[in-house]
């Protein structure tokens, strides 16, 4: 300023001043700041250094083993809401499945194939199906399995098979059908039924049982690809049907 031929009053060193001020503040205040933030970054680093450094081991297994049991009951509880069972796990059943280090699905799997087991030897009477650990067995579910071994050890509630069965009866039906470029209406499909039934029938139904059919379409996606794709009766009472099917049917 003082080698500029342009005059400059005092208010406008002022200004100037007050602009340089606050702006080399600034300059320190980030500096501050960046420094402070650097130097709690390095303690973390340095404190997480020592923890794997650490013998930590037992206080991790621990807690993995916890989150394992949880999950473990928390699948347990699921399965119990959908199927309307009280499923209960034997103490080396749920420790087995906890002691384990077989991936994700391949657990869930187990859980599931193990309440399918337990639902075989427990009479309908009973409040509380146990999961014994001779039921768990540890397979990879990526290999795929036929229908018929699927459906063997897929035991159902009694309403509930019902239903499945009366679904099976449609699909044969409605392939029947549509082999023969036929399109699967209810009077049709009634009729090509194994034991022939009216179209109110089929309708009536599939409407008393609309949430078991909307289950059993979710738990099988791959069953009844043409009831769900070209029979009318069961996208009518569908949610959503479009984007239901779509997911489902793939």
């Amino acid at each position: 300023i003082s080698h500029d031929p342009t005059p400059v009053d005092t208010s406008q060193k002022s200004i100037i001043g007050m602009l340089t001020f606050n702006f080399a503040n600034i300059i320190y205040s980030v500096s501050a700041r960046n420094s402070n933030e650097f130097s709690s970054l390095k303690n973390e680093f340095i404190d997480l250094l020592k923890f794997h450094t650490g013998d930590h081991d037992a206080d991790k297994n621990h807690e993995f083993e916890k989150w394992k049991t949880d999950w473990a009951r928390e699948i347990l509880i699921e399965i119990s809401q959908r199927d309307g069972v009280n499923y209960v796990y034997r103490e080396d059943a749920l420790k087995m499945i906890v002691e384990n280090d077989h991936p994700y699905r391949v657990l869930k799997q187990a859980v599931e194939d193990a309440v399918r087991i337990a639902s075989m030897f427990t009479g309908k009477d009973s409040e509380d199906v146990f999961i014994e650990k001779y039921f768990i067995k540890f397979t990879d579910v990526t290999c795929e399995e036929s229908s018929e071994i699927e459906r063997a050890f897929d035991v159902l509630p009694e309403r509930m098979d019902k239903v499945y069965q009366f679904l099976e009866r449609l699909e044969n039906a409605a392939r029947k059908l549509l082999d023969d470029e036929i399109q699967p209406t209810s009077e049709l499909v009634g009729k090509a039924m194994d034991e022939p039934i009216t179209a109110p029938a089929i309708r009536d139904a599939l409407k008393k049982n609309r949430i078991r059919v909307v289950k059993l379409l979710n738990r099988y996606p791959d069953k009844w690809k043409y009831i769900r794709r070209h029979f009318r009766p069961v996208l009518n009472i569908l949610p959503n049907n479009n984007d239901l099917l779509n997911s489902n049917a793939g």
